[in-house]
């Protein structure tokens, strides 16, 4: 095999592993340290800083709602005080991640769907991922 066809193949595969990574979204990691209703949370990254997040695709009763102290009770009984990964691609109007919430491997946000503390909302299915669309 011709050298400089290896070192193409080589380049062209660095390219695309580039242009990958830059569609997928980034991710956060760190503690949970404040639930403010069924859908948004606050976590504490590695260096002190804090972030609020909204649970991507999903929707739950606002404060003053009826069942939004359910709904924002079962988000903290999963993940409250827990280490978390935040897997996102943008952030809302009001400056909050919009993201996947995982703990030890499970997918919160789907959590909170079949516990029955959060419904779908189709108006945020856009923001689902197509493999995670029919997950929804």
């Amino acid at each position: 095999m011709d050298i400089q066809l290896s070192v193409q193949r080589l380049l062209l595969g660095a390219a695309i592993a580039v242009i990958s990574l830059g569609t997928q979204g980034a991710e956060l990691v760190g503690q949970v340290v404040a639930i403010a209703d069924g859908d948004t949370l606050t976590v504490l990254d590695g260096e002190r800083r804090q972030y609020r997040v909204r649970l991507q695709g999903i929707d739950a009763p606002e404060k003053g709602q009826d069942y939004w102290r359910v709904s924002r009770q079962s988000l903290a009984d999963r993940v409250f005080s827990q280490s978390v990964i935040i897997e996102y691609e943008k952030t809302d109007r009001y400056g909050r991640l919009v993201g996947r919430v995982l703990r030890d491997g499970r997918d919160i946000n789907f959590e909170m769907l079949q516990g029955g503390a959060a419904w779908f909302y189709a108006k945020y299915a856009r923001e689902l991922p197509a493999d995670r669309q029919l997950n929804y």
